[in-house]
């Protein structure tokens, strides 16, 4: 019988092959394919990692083995370190299902302190990015810290709870401490405006809330909102420790961040924040101007008969700024006419009308003169004429309203012929066409609402609301109850929204951390639904120093 050996090269050769084919299928991690989904997070193996809830603690690397193998995802927003460390840890995976929690060399620990590292959701397994629930607390000192501050933060404005923000806690109780120190402890409220704090220790702070924008845990930018209580938080194990506030932005000093000339004949003012007590001259003779402030923009429309170019001073607190404005002779931008303001497509559809109200018609410019001899408006299938008052609203001068006696169910066509309107910048309109139809009486329900236990001394701003957008509002000052009677409301959901206006300037004011003084309070409620043909009536109870009624 012959044997043949392989060579030995060509059997070094082989066997290398093999193990190259070996490592390279163990070294790769694949997801695999079939089978019931994981639905089990990661298990921490106690055996191999180090000791949690220690006490005494030195600064050494933190070591957590899992039974699988891991990912880390968004290590830097969801792993934290409370009370917050001066230099950023490092966070890294080992051999696949080994995390190291590593303190910067430059850091050190407080004394006589509890830590607790939440790894949030940072640790995730490979396959199905089940997050491991891991909270890893230890103490400097001889203890470890067991009590508990809860904090609910929700939106001055709207009421609703506000997510992401950081619930602080300080043993130093100087109203400064938020703009020049870090936090004892903190927590990060959830997307129901909430959060615990765990492992705190029995004493005296001061609790702070903020959206931090830059993440360096201080209140030192104007855009950051906050919340704070109006006494210092005492915590200790016989109460229910607790803290509820409301979030908001301090006002910034108003700023004229920027003007445009679109055309000649506009100006538009664009401010920082909403201009309250803007006063605005201009330094010009013969200037005709209207003007409308719509949120953080003024519109300021002008008509110079000598088109020549002028100056506008603007004045509000600290801000004084003179803009030098282009006249007619120096501008080549075309020149808009007179043009509705809704789009186009409306003048082929029949509109419904409200057989007590006035036909409402917007421009794109504030209006001047209404001809109702060149107003035609036709009753019924025979086009029958009749006769129509014609006003431009004193609310909103861009705004045409048209007033005749409507008789419920019949068909109306109005056409504004040329020259019927004339605005400001003394364009007059084209052919205007559009129709209607008069609705019933029926269609529509009446709204009563009272509110009770005012503050007979106070001042209330109160607005009526409907489908997010304000209806009417009313200022109240110095009533104990207050009533009001609405007549032809659309049916639907009706809601209240009553600002405490201590200040009595009829608008809603935020707070101030410095002042002290804490933002306006806003109830809300929700009224009985207004149905057709039907009269509600709704009263509410101002609870004077109470919780907003639920919305």
């Amino acid at each position: 019988m012959r044997r043949y050996l392989l060579p030995p090269l060509l059997f070094l050769f082989g066997w290398l092959l093999i193990e190259t084919v070996l490592f390279t299928g163990c070294a790769q991690i694949v997801q695999p394919t079939g089978g019931p989904r994981d639905t089990i997070p990661p298990r921490l193996d106690s055996l191999v990692s180090t000791p949690n809830l220690q006490t005494n603690f030195e600064k050494q690397r933190i070591v957590l083995t899992f039974d699988e193998f891991l990912q880390l995802k968004d290590v830097l927003t969801q792993v934290v370190v409370s009370p917050p460390l001066q230099k950023r840890p490092k966070v890294t995976l080992h051999k696949y299902s080994t995390v190291y929690f590593d303190f910067d060399p430059e850091d050190s620990l407080r004394t006589d302190a509890t830590y607790t590292i939440n790894f949030g959701k940072a640790i995730q397994d490979f396959t199905e990015g089940n997050p491991a629930p891991i909270r890893f607390v230890f103490s400097t000192g001889d203890y470890i810290d067991s009590l508990k501050v809860s904090a609910l933060v929700v939106d001055a404005l709207t009421g609703k709870p506000v997510p992401d923000l950081l619930v602080m806690l300080y043993d130093n109780l100087a109203d400064s401490v938020v703009r020049t120190e870090r936090p004892f402890y903190f927590g990060i409220t959830d997307r129901n405006g909430q959060t615990v704090i765990e492992n705190v220790k029995g004493g005296a702070f001061k609790a702070f809330v903020l959206e931090d924008l830059n993440l360096n845990y201080l209140y030192d930018q104007a855009a950051e909102g906050i919340a704070f209580p109006d006494s210092n938080l005492t915590v200790t194990d016989s109460v229910l420790n607790f803290i509820s506030v409301r979030f908001f932005r301090e006002e910034p000093a108003l700023r004229l961040d920027d003007h445009e000339e679109p055309y000649p004949g506009l100006v538009k003012l664009l401010f920082n924040r909403e201009p309250y007590d803007l006063e605005w001259t201009p330094l010009a003779d013969s200037l005709d101007w209207y003007e409308k402030r719509v949120a953080d923009t003024t519109f300021v429309w002008y008509r110079q008969p000598d088109s020549i170019d002028w100056r506008l001073v603007v004045r509000q607190d600290t801000l004084l700024d003179t803009l030098h404005i282009t006249g007619r002779s120096g501008r080549t931008t075309l020149e808009p006419g007179l043009r509705p303001a809704e789009p186009a497509n409306a003048a082929s559809l029949r509109q419904p009308l409200h057989p007590a109200r006035p036909i409402r018609l917007a421009f794109n410019h504030p209006l001047q003169t209404a001809d109702t001899s060149l107003i035609r408006l036709l009753e019924d299938t025979l086009l029958t004429r009749i006769p129509v008052t014609a006003e431009i609203d004193s609310a909103d001068h861009r705004v045409l309203l048209l007033r005749a006696s409507w008789v419920e169910e019949l068909p109306y066509e109005l056409e504004l012929l040329p020259g019927a309107l004339t605005d400001l910048l003394g364009y007059a309109n084209d052919t205007l066409r559009r129709t209607y139809k008069a609705k019933k009486r029926t269609d529509y329900g009446n709204l009563q609402f009272t509110l009770t236990q005012l503050d007979s001394t106070g001042a209330y701003v109160v607005e009526l609301n409907f489908k997010d957008a304000r209806l009417q509002s009313y200022q109240v000052q110095n009533e104990a109850v207050f009533t009001r009677k609405l007549t032809g409301l659309d049916p639907g959901q009706y809601s209240l929204r009553i600002i405490e206006d201590l200040n009595a300037n009829g608008r809603w004011d935020p707070g101030n951390y410095d002042l002290r003084r804490q933002p306006e309070r806003i109830f809300r409620q929700t009224l009985e639904e207004v149905r057709a043909n039907w009269d509600v009536e709704s009263t509410v109870k101002l609870e004077q120093g109470s919780a907003p009624p639920k919305q």
